[in-house]
């Protein structure tokens, strides 16, 4: 494939919480970056996502800078792997007004973590995993219902759907379920 074929792309994540503004954005349009996954894991209050979403969107669009899907947030406190159900519920909540919010300034792929890998501390993995898939069921209906596109991410090492056997199921009990492929 010839470099002039390829679109460059990249996650804002890279910016950090204070450069999610024009003159963060400004350097991807010097380096020729058009493309960016929304990206601030857990920092989203810091940088305004919630109360003001349009002033990020506008400030990424006047320097040619397309959001293509967000990431939703993740923590110990934003994860289905959670042992604390009201944790679990709370992050459900988090998850879907994030969705709504990226939704509302044209973002219509959402990137999810399954888990924050904290089940590595619990001796029973089967418990944990299962409640995961049922909050990821949640979630995919939520998006479902809402009209925005949902894929996990496999989360390689100890954290779940990161092995195949735990991915296919699950992509097959969801038909339009999508996964990230992290390498």
């Amino acid at each position: 494939m010839k470099k002039e074929n390829l679109t460059l792309g990249v996650s804002s994540c890279i910016l950090g919480a204070e450069k999610h503004n024009a003159g963060g954005f400004a350097t991807y349009r010097e380096a020729g970056i058009k493309y960016a996954e929304f990206s601030c894991c857990h920092n989203l209050n810091q940088i305004g996502f919630y109360e003001n979403p349009e002033k990020i969107y506008l400030a990424a669009k006047e320097n040619g800078v397309e959001f293509t899907s967000l990431h939703l947030p993740f923590s110990k406190n934003i994860s289905f792997s959670n042992p604390d159900k009201e944790t679990r519920l709370l992050a459900e909540e988090k998850l879907k007004k994030t969705m709504d919010v990226a939704k509302s300034i044209g973002i219509k792929l959402m990137v999810m973590h399954p888990s924050c890998s904290n089940y590595e501390f619990y001796p029973e993995r089967k418990p944990l995993f299962d409640q995961c898939i049922h909050h990821i069921g949640n979630m995919y209906e939520y998006a479902e219902k809402t009209g925005v596109t949902l894929a996990v991410e496999n989360m390689t090492g100890k954290g779940f759907l990161g092995k195949p056997e735990e991915m296919i199921p699950c992509l097959k009990e969801f038909p339009n379920l999508k996964m990230c492929f992290d390498t």
